[in-house]
């Protein structure tokens, strides 16, 4: 199975919202009272025809699209990182909306170039393979680009290791006129065979309106 890559830094952040929407079906009055929605951070991963097969919530828990989601058929053998509109059933989600997450590997770049133009960072949590980051910026409709840092790993005279992440963004120009609110996953796992589990931890830099902040998260 192959994991989604996109191989280009400069990245168009309004493009991030692509919605793959599963049609829906009308249902009665009971239905609708019955049902109880779950929003959340996932994966899909599709089958080797590229039909949407299985959800994985951050939790671990991997749930089988039972509904017509599945239709939308998209890359073979391949895992999106998604948010996912879905109720809990029987036999595993009935999907309604699935929004495309921008989610591209950390790659390395000389500090001279990384950009850090400022941004609002309302929420930031390790969940699943990913750190999550619900970010706003002002924008006047310019494309911004984004991108995750690699800085390194660094180990302590104890032992322990500290991967260090920076938030690539650049507003490209853009005017502040309006607020644009995206979620944003750093993919981890390809540092499973460098970093330990309950004893490495990561330190993720973002730049924001009020300064620069540093979060210290568990690996």
């Amino acid at each position: 199975m192959s994991h989604l890559r996109r191989p280009h830094i400069r990245l168009r952040l309004a493009a991030l919202l692509l919605v793959l929407t599963a049609p829906l079906v009308a249902c009665s009055d009971d239905e609708e009272v019955a049902k109880s929605f779950r929003q959340d951070l996932a994966e899909i991963v599709t089958d080797a025809d590229g039909v949407q097969r299985y959800l994985v919530r951050d939790d671990g828990d991997t749930l089988l699209v039972t509904n017509g989601a599945a239709r939308n058929v998209l890359s073979p053998d391949t895992v999106y990182r998604v948010r996912a509109l879905y109720t809990l059933n029987d036999q595993g989600a009935e999907v309604s909306t699935l929004t495309s997450v921008f989610s591209p590997n950390p790659v390395e770049m000389t500090s001279s170039v990384v950009l850090r133009d400022s941004l609002s960072l309302d929420a930031i949590w390790r969940g699943g393979r990913y750190v999550n980051l619900l970010v706003s910026y002002k924008s006047g409709g310019i494309n911004h680009s984004a991108a995750f840092i690699d800085n390194g790993i660094v180990t302590s005279p104890s032992g322990t290791r500290l991967l260090r992440l920076t938030l690539y963004h650049s507003n490209n120009g853009d005017r502040e006129y309006y607020t644009q609110q995206v979620y944003m996953s750093c993919p981890l796992y390809n540092y499973a065979d460098q970093l330990t589990s309950g004893r490495d931890s990561i330190e993720f830099t973002v730049t924001t309106y009020d300064g620069t902040v540093k979060h210290r998260l568990p690996y």
